[in-house]
């Protein structure tokens, strides 16, 4: 049994007990969601990224990124920029107690903060990112962290050096992506740069890069002896990551991924907590790309999203949730093999249209429309490759699955009537054994005698000492 394996981590004066960070995510991690993931045993919170020159001109949508709560505590606020005397500046204006921490990031690998050098063109002058990262940490009295990649590109490979300008000029603590700025979120992160910037600096260090579940946490924790880890892509509607995580280190065990029931009351707060935060018209339209998030995977997955964007009102949420309960027949793989068709060979082509009437245009490096257009190419392309490693990894079942009747591969939640408490199994073809944590063969007593049921079947099964009798309360295909 493994058991306190995760240590508290220590950046500055300051104890996070949790060490799982959640990485700050553009149009993502707002105060709602960030207090879900707090909710679920994230330790360290970031802001949004700031810029440093919005808030020196007053930019009025600088202050509703910075918006927290008690709760979040300790919180870091991330700033980005390259000069290094508005950052000290900024950082100075924004240490007003509101936040434990300042994070510079130096990672961000969007085009149009890259080309005005800032983010990870950071990465190519370690010495003007020495500069920065000084004038930070001589401006305020609360710990520094920084944001750094993998290098900029092949070519230029630098993480180890650039955590060593960061220590030396004071940082408190350093975060590495395990990839490059040209490779943005595509291929594998290089979990080995991080050992080497580990290898690199005494200050503590944090992973950050494909890190999907726990034994991805255990996995970077032994091949590369890094202080925290950061989540960041694969928190996106799912906050319970973190809980699964920690319960995983506390027990040994893998917790069961929530029921659709628990997923869609979390969607549904979530909504209520963004109408709350920035007004209905805002917040029911910022819910729409977390609700495809949330869920992603389930059957009819694809329907949902197209009605999504159809929502203007919480009632609309509630529609559209109401309705996600009730998808159980459409197949879950017939549904991803629909979008990748679509992205291959509609997006594709629309998208390389966007980009061939851009650069006819002339100029490309003031050109928003060119910019525009090649994010939601890599981001389509990354969206391509995650869908065809789930296709790859699939275990295709070939029975019928009928709205709530069990089959192999269904998820069952039972009602113990003989001992009053519920219990989920997941049915497998296997005669391995009876009963594997929450895996149980189709040929156990149980598994023979729930095959072919359906929701609100009770059914009888002898055990060892006793018949217990159990109640189907629902049915998932996953």
């Amino acid at each position: 049994m493994r058991s306190n394996k995760l240590k508290p981590l220590v950046i500055g004066d300051i104890t996070i007990e949790h060490p799982l960070a959640l990485a700050p995510m553009a149009g993502v991690t707002d105060l709602p969601y960030r207090l879900l993931c707090k909710e679920q045993g994230a330790g360290m919170m970031c802001t949004e990224m700031v810029s440093a020159k919005g808030l020196y001109y007053g930019n009025r949508k600088s202050e509703p990124l910075m918006a927290t709560d008690p709760k979040e505590i300790p919180i870091a606020i991330q700033i980005f920029g390259s000069d290094p005397e508005i950052m000290g500046q900024m950082a100075a204006k924004v240490n007003d107690g509101r936040f434990q921490m300042i994070d510079i990031n130096m990672g961000c690998p969007v085009p149009k903060i890259v080309n005005n050098g800032d983010g990870s063109a950071l990465m190519k002058n370690p010495e003007l990112a020495g500069k920065v990262i000084k004038a930070v940490v001589d401006a305020v009295d609360i710990p520094v962290t920084v944001k750094i990649r993998k290098g900029f590109n092949d070519e230029l490979i630098n993480a180890p050096e650039m955590a060593q300008v960061a220590q030396e000029n004071g940082a408190a603590a350093i975060a590495v992506h395990g990839r490059t700025r040209e490779q943005y979120y595509s291929g594998t992160a290089d979990w080995s740069i991080i050992r080497k910037v580990k290898e690199a600096v005494d200050i503590p260090v944090i992973g950050n890069g494909d890190i999907t579940c726990a034994k991805d946490v255990l996995r970077m924790q032994e091949e590369t002896g890094c202080d925290g880890f950061m989540i960041g892509r694969r928190a996106k509607g799912n906050p319970w990551i973190f809980k699964e995580i920690l319960h995983f280190f506390e027990t040994g065990e893998e917790m069961p991924r929530p029921s659709l029931e628990e997923v869609v009351a979390m969607m549904l707060r979530h909504g209520q907590m963004m109408i709350d935060f920035k007004g209905e018209y805002i917040g029911v339209r910022e819910m729409r790309k977390h609700v495809a998030w949330y869920t992603f995977g389930f059957p009819g997955a694809a329907k949902l999203r197209e009605k999504v964007n159809h929502t203007e009102t919480y009632e609309d949420l509630e529609v559209m949730a109401e309705a996600k309960k009730n998808i159980l027949t459409p197949d879950g793989l017939k549904a991803l093999e629909d979008e990748l068709q679509e992205l291959k060979v509609v997006r594709r082509k629309e998208i390389a249209q966007k980009i061939k009437e851009a650069r006819e245009q002339g100029d490309l490096s003031e050109n928003a429309e060119y910019d525009a257009a090649k994010d939601e190419q890599r981001d389509m392309e990354a969206r391509i490759e995650e869908i065809e490693k789930i296709l790859k990894n699939a275990v295709v079942i070939d029975e019928k699955f009928e709205k709530g009747v069990i089959s192999l591969g269904c998820h069952v939640l039972l009602e113990d009537i003989t001992l009053g408490k519920e219990v989920t199994y997941h049915i497998v073809g296997s005669t391995e054994a009876d009963i594997l944590q929450n895996k149980i063969s189709n040929e156990a007593p149980i598994g023979r005698a729930l095959l072919g049921k359906k929701i609100g079947d009770v059914v009888s099964v002898e055990g060892i000492n006793q018949v217990n009798d159990f109640r189907v309360i629902d049915v998932q295909r996953k």
